[in-house]
């Protein structure tokens, strides 16, 4: 699995977490208009290339997974993980 760079300090350290967790490789945000050769991935956030990523492998029928914080009824930080893996 390719784990997605934040490029905050802040954050990093989750997706860092994530990719020791799944044996994964740290990447940085593929560009738009680039070819995404991998077909696993994992975002933190939509920030930062990883919204137009997110819409590639859902279009590609990718494996991914999806980080963020919660929005509401968040209490003590909780992170919310979604994937498209059926």
């Amino acid at each position: 699995m390719k784990c997605v760079r934040t490029m905050r300090p802040a954050t990093e350290k989750i997706i860092n977490a994530w990719a020791k967790g799944c044996d994964g490789t740290i990447i940085n945000p593929i560009k738009d208009g680039q070819d995404m050769p991998h077909n696993s991935y994992a975002f933190l956030g939509v920030l930062r290339g990883a919204g137009d990523m997110i819409k590639k492998c859902i279009q590609k029928n990718y494996d991914y997974y999806f980080i963020d914080h919660a929005y509401f009824d968040a209490g003590q930080n909780p992170i919310l993980v979604q994937s498209n893996q059926k």
